[in-house]
C-alpha cells in the first residue's frame, strides 16, 4: 500500500505519465527501460511505535503503527539524470510538502543519488537510482465488544 501511495507522491509530484511509474520489479521487460520510467520499490521498513484508541459508543479499537522505510526510486531512460535531479530539487519544494500532507507521509531528502550503469559498467539503459526515507502510519479498525459488568461470584468453604 505504501509503495501505491509513494509512486501516486512521485507521479504528481513531477506530473510524471501514471502509466511510467511502476511499483516493484514484477513483469518489467528490460526492453521498455530504454524509455523515461521510474520504478519504486522497498529495501527495508521498521515499525517506530504503536498507539491505540477504543471509541466506546462504536465499540471499535483503531491501532497505529508508525513506519519508516528506505525506498529506491529508479530513473531510467535518456532523462534519467535530469528526472532523478527534478525529483531531488522539487521533492523539498512547497509543493512537495503539501503533497506529502495530502498523502499522509513524509518524505525526507535522498540520502544517495547512484549512477547504476556506470557502476554497473552498461552500455545500455541508463539508471539513476535515489534512496529516500519515508515515515507513514498504518491503522486498522478491529470491531470489539466492550465488557458492560463482569458477573462475580465468591464462594466461601
Amino acid at each position: 500500500m505504501i509503495l501505491v501511495t509513494l509512486a501516486e507522491y512521485i507521479t504528481e509530484l513531477m506530473s510524471f505519465d501514471a502509466d511510467k511509474v511502476i511499483v516493484g520489479r514484477e513483469n518489467g521487460n528490460q526492453k521498455i527501460f530504454s524509455n523515461d520510467y521510474i520504478v519504486v520499490d522497498t529495501l527495508s521498513v521498521l515499525p517506530q511505535a504503536h498507539g491505540r484508541e477504543y471509541e466506546y459508543d462504536t465499540e471499535i479499537e483503531t491501532r497505529r503503527t508508525s513506519f519508516q522505510g528506505t525506498f529506491t526510486i529508479e530513473f531510467y531512460g535518456p532523462n534519467s539524470e535530469t528526472n532523478a535531479y527534478k525529483f531531488t530539487n522539487i521533492q523539498s519544494a512547497q509543493a512537495g510538502k503539501d503533497l506529502e500532507k495530502s498523502k499522509n507521509i513524509t518524505v525526507y531528502r535522498p540520502s544517495s543519488l547512484n549512477n547504476l550503469k556506470q557502476q554497473l559498467g552498461n552500455k545500455y539503459f541508463d539508471r539513476i537510482e535515489i534512496e529516500i526515507l519515508v515515515q507513514y502510519n498504518q491503522s486498522f479498525e478491529i470491531d470489539t465488544l466492550r465488557i458492560e459488568e463482569i458477573p462475580v461470584e465468591y464462594t466461601q468453604e
